[in-house]
């Protein structure tokens, strides 16, 4: 009499795994039962997995029949890394950030690029990034050439695919300038209301020959005090500024 599929005996055996995985025929369950005839197993590594089934009824035992299974790359992420750094004209300031990825056999190596930079500036990914797209790429040491706004971008790539690109502001102020504003285009005119003995508080009014600019910063001491967004016209006012004596407007 013929055997029923609940008598049936289901074996699977691992026939390749990808370089590194430590999967074997053991890593399979359920296995060699006649329930077994759903197996199943956790990966450990990205790659085609190959495996193959042999039924059983007792007496005879079927040929083989192989299955595949692929598991595909996940891309990695970007943990943390600088968002917004200060510093003077020629002098370097520090960036990093951290990747992560699932298939922890990858290599993670660094990529930053400049995504914008001051009209003036000639630096380039190539001459501002030591060790870029490297696994030493994930610190960095920028030094800006000019005086103004650097957006810069860093991802993370692991030998298959990129994470997400994240942002990095660096505001590069003028050497010995107090204060400075970030963001006005060549040909702006600066004026305040202090009078000549350089009173502790002053309205500063920032006034640009392009409209239509993004938002402007007043960076005192190498320090953010506000952020104003210019009218139509480019004119961006700051009132109540604390300035110390010697501080003067640039």
């Amino acid at each position: 009499m013929a055997k029923t599929d609940s008598e049936l005996t289901y074996s699977w055996r691992v026939v390749t795994v990808p370089a590194g995985s430590g999967i074997s025929t053991a890593s399979l369950s359920p296995n060699n039962a006649t329930t077994a005839g759903r197996t199943g197993f956790q990966a450990d590594r990205k790659g085609d997995y190959l495996v193959d089934l042999t039924v059983s009824d007792g007496r005879k035992s079927s040929g083989s029949d192989q299955t595949r299974v692929t598991i595909a790359n996940s891309p990695p992420t970007l943990l943390s890394a600088t968002t917004q750094a200060e510093t003077t004209v020629g002098v370097a300031v520090s960036l990093s950030t951290l990747g992560s990825d699932p298939n922890t056999e990858d290599t993670l190596t660094y990529s930053w690029v400049i995504l914008s930079r001051p009209s003036a500036s000639g630096l380039t990914a190539a001459t501002a990034f030591a060790d870029n797209g490297t696994t030493a790429g994930a610190a960095q040491s920028f030094t800006p050439d000019v005086a103004g706004l650097f957006e810069l971008g860093v991802t993370v790539n692991d030998g298959s695919a990129n994470s997400d690109r994240s942002r990095v502001t660096v505001v590069a102020i003028p050497a010995g300038v107090n204060l400075f504003f970030v963001g006005l285009t060549d040909g702006s005119v600066i004026t305040d209301d202090r009078s000549s003995t350089q009173g502790l508080q002053t309205n500063l009014t920032a006034q640009s020959s392009v409209a239509g600019l993004p938002a402007v910063t007043l960076v005192v001491n190498n320090s953010t005090v506000a952020t104003g967004l210019p009218d139509a016209s480019g004119r961006v006012v700051f009132s109540g500024v604390t300035l110390l004596i010697g501080e003067t407007s640039t």
